[in-house]
């Protein structure tokens, strides 16, 4: 860090969305698991945790998803997982949620400015094993 910028807060630049499978959900027999933890990625790199207690499940096992509709499943469901905890009907994320978590963290955001940010959901080590297998077969 440059001497000016000594004290100053590093920058969120993105919120980070990385689901995987939990470790005992490692055959193709197994029942869909998902776990979901939000970081928020500022500028000079560092990830901060955000929350780690979404997630999600389905009846149906890994190998009972055709495997060209594998990563788009799992990419809405991940999405759908991060609505409020609510009976409205929204397509909107949990914003101040994730207000509060940043705020805790030292990072005021508007709405506006949190919307703005980029969101990419990223599959962990087990959920990418996954994957790989469904479309090996």
């Amino acid at each position: 860090m440059a001497s000016g910028d000594a004290g100053r807060l590093p920058a969120l630049i993105e919120l980070v969305i990385v689901c995987d499978t939990p470790d005992r959900c490692w055959t193709n027999r197994s029942r869909v698991e998902v776990e979901v933890a939000e970081y928020g990625k500022l500028d000079n790199g560092e990830l901060i945790l955000l929350a780690n207690d979404r997630g999600w499940s389905s009846t149906l096992r890994w190998n009972q998803i055709p495997a060209s509709q594998l990563e788009r499943s799992i990419v809405e469901s991940t999405r759908h997982c991060l609505l409020p905890d609510s009976d409205d009907d929204t397509d909107e994320r949990d914003w101040p949620r994730v207000q509060d978590a940043l705020r805790r963290h030292g990072h005021v955001l508007s709405l506006e400015q949190l919307r703005e940010l980029p969101q990419p959901i990223e599959f962990g080590p087990g959920l990418s094993r996954h994957i790989q297998q469904a479309l090996s077969s």
